[in-house]
């Protein structure tokens, strides 16, 4: 009986380590996010669809010495395009929906690496978001993929996602993604599905059934009409303070060769208006400030900042509250190569002024009432 016993424990702990191994060996062959190499089974590259898992083989196999890192917001940029206007040669790694814990995470894995001339970064969507963890993505499901130990990456393939792909070699797209178009990655101005609600508001009316917009118009029928003053407390101050200390300047103090760019992106008017009668422009006001003063310690950091241009804030060119048209992406890069819109503590008051009064003059109850049928409870 010990006999047969032995012998079941010894078959069990056979088939349980030659199991372990093929695992292991085809997430290695196979490695469908390219984490260690390149694909040896299929011609085409392909790359996941998030750039959380991409992020780490475009940084392996392409090269690059100035970086787009930002959230949707900047995934239109053309690379090609930046280095025109800024000169180097850029990659586009921005995250959709990334935080500025995400963008620390890949930026840090990146400059250990690679001599990194520029990088052009903005924080969230709105930088008083003080977020670490994105919306729609556990960090534990990747951040290890940028840490210093190369024996945890195996555990990206232990999931529902791709565990199953990965053993039988599949390339199905997925579990491999698809195709890239490596000047942009992951641009979605030219799909249908967002290029269709530029033009003006009655273009968000037409599509009035699709999420984002549903969002905003709930959103938008949420905001107080009257203009909310609020005080900001110390609390919010040293929170603010340490997180950009945390995850942006720790970076540019570390690299000071390298020039970093902080773009503070603008929204339409009507999200402008949504600030200023939530009392979210006064905490913005606050966040500028600090990071304004920071260009006289850190010489290798620049901010510019763009909400005191009505041109730039015209609901046709938005696709909803806050994302605009890629030409508004490259005015910001030309902005940059002619040191225009760069906030400075000789011009803060007078952008502060100027942004708060562009933002109390729009006929916020116009949108309002327009939007209030489309709002279910």
């Amino acid at each position: 009986m010990e006999k047969h016993s032995k012998l079941s424990l010894q078959i069990f702990l056979s088939i349980t380590l030659i199991a372990i191994t093929y695992a292991l060996v085809a997430m290695f062959l196979h490695d469908p996010l390219q984490i260690w190499h390149k694909p040896f089974f299929r011609s085409k590259l392909t790359y996941s669809y998030t750039m959380r898992e991409s992020a780490r083989a475009f940084i392996r196999d392409y090269k690059f010495d100035s970086v787009i890192m930002g959230n949707s917001l900047f995934e239109n940029i053309s690379a090609q395009k930046a280095k025109e206007i800024l000169g180097g040669k850029f990659f586009n790694l921005s995250i959709s929906g990334g935080t500025m814990y995400e963008k620390h995470l890949i930026l840090n894995y990146l400059l250990k690496r690679r001599k990194i001339k520029t990088v052009i970064i903005n924080p969230n969507a709105d930088c008083t978001n003080l977020e670490i963890t994105p919306r729609l993505f556990d960090l534990n499901q990747y951040n290890f993929l940028y840490n210093n130990n190369p024996f945890d990456d195996f555990k990206i393939y232990l999931n529902d996602k791709l565990f199953l792909g990965t053993l039988c070699f599949s390339n199905n797209k997925k579990y491999i993604g698809k195709p890239k178009d490596i000047d942009k990655p992951y641009a979605w101005e030219g799909n249908k599905i967002h290029y269709s609600r530029f033009g003006g508001f009655d273009k968000w009316v037409e599509n009035k059934n699709n999420n984002q917009i549903k969002d905003n118009f709930k959103s938008i029928v949420n905001t107080p009409s009257e203009i909310k003053e609020v005080t900001i407390d110390n609390k919010f101050l040293i929170e603010m303070k340490n997180y950009y200390d945390k995850y942006f300047f720790s970076l540019v103090a570390k690299y000071p060769d390298t020039n970093f760019y902080m773009i503070i992106t603008p929204v339409s008017d009507i999200a402008l208006a949504q600030k200023v009668r939530k009392g979210e422009l006064t905490k913005e006001f606050e966040v500028l400030k600090y990071l304004t003063s920071q260009q006289s310690v850190y010489k290798n950091y620049h901010l510019f900042v763009f909400s005191d241009s009505k041109e730039l804030s015209q609901v046709k060119d938005y696709k909803d509250t806050t994302h605009f048209r890629t030409w508004i992406n490259y005015y910001m890069l030309e902005s940059i190569k002619k040191d225009k819109h760069r906030l400075t503590p000789q011009n803060i008051d007078n952008y502060i002024s100027t942004v708060y009064n562009n933002a109390i003059s729009v006929d916020f109850d116009y949108y309002k009432n327009k939007v209030q049928g489309f709002v279910k409870d």
